[in-house]
């Protein structure tokens, strides 16, 4: 996946509706800020929100994979991590997708 190309589906339910969870932290020299804390919160809200539980484990590779792929002289950056419940399973890309089992929520880092 191009980290600068478009990646979000017009179809999101977070695009749509708002449909989702996220935590924020600040990036201090390469150093998230808290991130345990953080993920610990994406978890907690995911099962406030009846979201499957994030794979922590995967969020922490993405959030590595990001980092490293940073080159903003911005010494203290904002990172965001956003769980969507997925596509809208009303719309035609939707229903296709829960048709063939993908109703996975959508995380972007």
């Amino acid at each position: 996946m191009n980290p600068a190309a478009v990646n979000i589906s017009a179809f999101d339910l977070s695009v749509l509706r708002g449909d989702g969870i996220f935590e924020a932290t600040t990036v201090f020299k390469g150093f998230p800020i808290s991130l345990e804390n953080h993920l610990r919160r994406l978890s907690d809200s995911a099962r406030l929100m009846d979201l499957p539980t994030p794979n922590i484990a995967a969020i922490t590779r993405g959030i590595e994979k990001v980092m490293s792929a940073y080159d903003d002289p911005e010494p203290a950056p904002l990172l965001r991590i956003i769980v969507s419940r997925g596509l809208d399973q009303e719309t035609g890309i939707g229903k296709a997708a829960a048709a063939s089992g993908n109703t996975a929520p959508t995380i972007f880092i």
